[in-house]
């Protein structure tokens, strides 16, 4: 999915899988286990450098209107500057609807966390 995104210019990709007594049989479909066991992807998206928060927004907006094809909950994490500009889990096995993110909701996140800057 992130190379279809020009905008994506580096990706970190994991699957996370928290502590559980649910374990990987041959007869389990891969989105019923994902969703038992409380596994995620955890997705690092990187974007250019000192391009303004709109931009950012729009770029956040169009990668979330993609995320519903994926069958797996999603951390995703957006960078930029190295600064997180987006940090957010998203159910996608819960019926995650994009629509409640606009672009204003979205450059608006990004305005806080790039007030807090860099982590120490």
């Amino acid at each position: 999915m992130c190379e279809t995104k020009d905008y994506v210019i580096d990706q970190h990709i994991s699957l996370e899988m928290p502590g559980t007594a649910r374990a990987w049989t041959d007869e389990d479909e891969q989105e019923r286990f994902l969703a038992e066991s409380g596994a995620y992807v955890k997705l690092v998206l990187r974007f250019t450098d000192d391009l303004d928060t709109e931009m950012y927004a729009e770029y956040l907006c169009d990668f979330l209107n993609s995320v519903d094809q994926l069958e797996c909950n999603l951390l995703l994490q957006a960078k930029a500057n190295k600064i997180d500009i987006f940090h957010e889990e998203l159910n996608i096995l819960d019926g995650f609807d994009a629509s409640i993110y606009t672009v204003e909701d979205l450059r608006q996140k990004i305005e806080v966390f790039l007030s807090m800057g860099v982590p120490q």
